[in-house]
């Protein structure tokens, strides 16, 4: 599974889920930092999340996601 922003090209994280099995839904958690303006605006960003498969010709998806942004704690 891989988070990018197509726009500006950047990859923003990445995660291989080993232990699928055929079943509808699997969880998985994937972190990653978002900066910039090109990225995040008015505290949103619109991603792309693509899901790749080794094993089964046809099985890739790409869903455009658009999340809220909240500001870093420090």
């Amino acid at each position: 599974m891989v988070v990018g922003h197509s726009k500006s090209g950047k990859l923003l994280g990445y995660t291989k889920i080993t232990s699928f099995k055929a079943t509808r839904s699997v969880q998985a958690n994937l972190s990653f930092q978002l900066e910039g303006d090109d990225v995040v605006r008015d505290g949103h960003a619109e991603l792309k999340i693509y899901l790749m498969c080794d094993s089964y010709i046809g099985c890739d998806l790409q869903e455009n996601i658009k999340i809220r942004v909240a500001s870093a704690q420090t």
